[in-house]
């Protein structure tokens, strides 16, 4: 036999090597053993190949012989190396790839595979060295610098991580496992805007990167731009075959931004592609408590509940379908859920919530306060870890900054033809104004569109550009009453529509320049009722106000201010409704609120609740749907804990029966 026959047999194995079929490798080198059995190169390949197929005894005895017979050859010590790793003496291993590395000390893959080896060992020193050679040697080697970069993540070295990803980046600019890792980190941190600034780059240098756009939508949703959030999604959508997950992930940002319409599209989908899939089934039973369809959407919470007894925004859900009220069970699994700390704050915070409903819906008072106060401070946590927080003399200064602006000329825009009349709800939270719009939904001129972001996202462009020194013109106010009005035109002989964001109070002296002929309805509640219903709701971060009750009393006492403002201001245009007046004398009020808005009385107002059609997506949606009725009367039960409320509410001179402020 000669040379070439061995050298055919070696071919043969290393074909049936590379593919996996080491039975047929094994064969095929031990044919060529047989004709030259000291063969270094075919005993270090067939011991290879033995060790890979889950034989590491016979392979350690022909790998140490391949070395015995040359044991300056990389390559048979590197093989080596990997038979003692793979048989698990792993300090042999470690012996073996630094034994390499000093007969050469640029191998890249010496460096790594010790490196390995040390942390497996649990030597974090060794580990680093080997990684950081490896790196040092070939700066291509991003997967050793990788590892070290997830190494000091794991100990909470967070900066030196981002140190050496930076400069890895520096290198290789734009290198998407980098890109991956920086932006899990800045994720943890819950860092939004760098987030944002970082995954928009990378979107920007490599536009057909599925993940680029799936963390530029996380991070817009996280700083409340649910728009950019959709669009970024559905450039997903777009690059890959979606996934149920992808869209139900689509559909629940969707809901965010209040599209609903296009939600129940993507739900269909991700149903017909698995129909078990839970974040489908939370998000399904989300748009059905919202559409009134609460026994459907209950049905929908305990499939999910099924897949996943620990699905926590189904326990949302299930806590507001039924006003709280949870199984004993259901109680134990959400309690022990807000207790995990191995959980992120977005799902233990809402597991507080639904405990504190529970027991509120028990009558178990102080353990229901103990469990908001428990759910908020988690909240607060979360706030500080985003380095946001109430800023009280902020919140001041823009209330007095609002006013004056009131009192400034602004041009009028140019009229717009065909445009529907837009009618603005505004008051504090929870203070009843999806009770008003509910009402006004019901008339046959009317449709109702809920809490529209426009208003607030002409007014936070209002206010920059003031502290820029600018003023709107003719051009930008005719834009900007346009935009808030885009696509809202008269069908169906509905001209009038409900926009009831609350928080356009701030933006009513805004509101009644850019449309002269709008209606503005201010609706105002009993204070206390209304903190503490504010305290007891999961309201988003962006509601800094929300985590304290003396921040509450201390934002309300502005919101008063501003409505006292607005009243001498327009007394013609701010009509106020007091909560309490309207549910006792309901008819008479009814018709009154709808006269107010320059519409004809239509006594199917009263009966609203038989002709709500839309989605309601408030923390309202099943109260809206049921008689009519107060509901203050919690506060009296709290009354022992609700002091710093009540101190903050009387330092701005509110008072404490009706909200108004007083003179």
């Amino acid at each position: 036999m000669t040379d070439s026959a061995i050298n055919e047999l070696v071919d043969r194995g290393l074909e049936a090597h590379r593919s996996g079929r080491m039975s047929e490798a094994i064969a095929a080198y031990r044919s060529a053993l047989a004709i030259k059995p000291d063969d270094a190169e075919v005993l270090s390949l067939m011991g290879l190949a033995l060790s890979q197929g889950g034989r590491p005894d016979e392979a350690l005895l022909l790998l140490g012989r391949a070395v015995d017979i040359e044991p300056k050859a990389v390559g048979f010590r590197l093989n080596l190396a990997e038979g003692f790793a793979t048989a698990g003496q792993l300090r042999r291993a470690l012996q073996e790839f630094q034994a390499v590395a000093s007969l050469q000390p640029t191998n890249v893959r010496a460096w790594d595979r010790a490196g390995d080896m040390a942390l497996a060992l649990s030597d974090a020193a060794a580990a680093i060295d080997g990684w950081g050679r490896s790196y040092l040697v070939d700066y291509q080697n991003i997967d050793a610098a990788l590892k070290i970069a997830r190494f000091e993540i794991g100990r909470d070295r967070v900066d030196v991580a981002m140190n050496l990803l930076d400069s890895v980046l520096s290198r290789t600019p734009m290198e998407p496992r980098t890109l991956a890792l920086k932006c899990n980190v800045l994720e943890q941190r819950r860092d939004w805007l760098s987030l944002m600034r970082v995954s928009s780059e990378w979107c920007r240098a490599r536009p057909g990167d599925v993940d680029a756009w799936r963390i530029v939508a996380r991070a817009a949703f996280e700083q409340g731009r649910h728009v950019d959030a959709i669009d970024a999604f559905r450039r997903v959508l777009q690059l890959t075959t979606p996934t149920a997950e992808d869209w139900s992930s689509y559909a629940g940002l969707c809901l965010h931004a209040l599209d609903f319409g296009t939600a129940a599209d993507a739900l269909n989908k991700s149903e017909q592609l698995d129909p078990n899939a839970v974040q489908m089934l939370a998000n399904r039973a989300l748009l059905l408590m919202y559409q009134g369809q609460f026994a459907k959407a209950e049905e929908y919470c305990r499939r999910c509940l099924a897949v996943d007894p620990t699905h926590v925004p189904t326990y949302t859900t299930l806590s507001r379908l039924r006003s709280g009220r949870l199984t004993d069970p259901e109680l134990q699994a959400v309690t022990a859920l807000s207790r995990r700390e191995d959980l992120g704050p977005d799902r233990r915070i809402p597991s507080a919530f639904a405990v504190a409903h529970a027991l509120d819906a028990r009558k178990e008072v102080d353990a229901a306060f103990r469990e908001y106060e428990y759910a908020h401070g988690l909240a607060r946590e979360r706030d500080r870890s985003e380095g946001q927080a109430y800023d009280r003399a902020q919140r001041e200064q823009q209330t007095q900054r609002l006013i004056e602006l009131s009192r400034v000329e602004f041009p009028v825009p140019a009229p717009s033809t065909g445009a529907m009349r837009p009618i603005f709800i505004v008051g504090m939270p929870r203070s009843g104004t999806t009770l008003v719009e509910s009402v006004l939904s019901a008339h046959s001129r009317v449709l109702a569109m809920g809490e529209r972001p426009a208003m607030q996202q002409i007014l936070r462009a209002f206010l920059e550009g003031d502290k820029q020194g600018l003023q709107p013109d003719a051009a930008t106010m005719t834009s900007w009453s346009r935009a808030c009005l885009a696509g809202c035109v008269v069908a169906d002989g509905k001209d009038h529509l409900t926009d009831k964001h609350p928080l356009n109070f701030d933006a009513v002296g805004l509101i009644a320049r850019l449309f002269p002929y709008a209606a503005i309805i201010h609706v105002r509640r009993d204070p206390i009722e209304t903190g503490l219903s504010i305290f007891r709701q999961e309201f988003n971060k962006h509601w800094r106000f929300a985590h304290r009750l003396e921040d509450i009393g201390h934002f309300y006492g502005t919101y008063a201010r501003l409505a006292h403002h607005w009243q001498e201001l327009l007394p013609e245009r701010f009509v106020t409704i007091q909560y309490e007046e309207f549910v006792t004398d309901f008819e008479v009020q009814a018709e009154s609120l709808v006269r107010s808005c320059g519409l004809d009385w239509e006594p199917e107002c009263l009966d609203f609740q038989d002709t709500v059609s839309r989605a309601i997506a408030t923390f309202s949606t099943v109260q809206a749907r049921e008689p009519v009725r107060s509901n203050n009367g919690r506060a009296a039960r709290y009354a022992a804990h609700l002091q710093p409320l009540v101190t903050e509410l009387e330092r701005a001179g509110v008072d404490l029966r009706t909200g108004a402020l007083q003179a």
